[in-house]
């Protein structure tokens, strides 16, 4: 399975581990800041939450980490929003 090295979508609307494994790619995080204009600020929406598979070993909450930047986590306020944030 190749990297996921240059900017690019995946095609299905499933989780990103899912969706990169159905493209026959792989995401890796430590390729995003290898790619990531240092002169820009930044503005970054995550899929799904924070506990979202990146891939066999990442999850969403790891490329925040990452990232270092700020964290706003927008959920409905309903039952079950616990569990679809995380």
């Amino acid at each position: 399975m190749r990297s996921v090295r240059s900017k690019r979508t995946l095609p299905d609307p499933v989780s990103p581990h899912l969706a990169a494994e159905r493209a026959g790619v792989k995401i890796e995080l430590s390729n995003i800041l290898l790619q990531a204009p240092a002169d820009r600020s930044w503005i970054v929406e995550g899929a799904g939450g924070v506990l979202v598979p990146v891939n066999d070993r990442e999850k969403m909450i790891d490329l925040m980490v990452l990232l270092a930047l700020p964290v706003v986590v927008v959920a409905r306020s309903a039952l079950g929003t616990i569990n679809h944030t995380l």
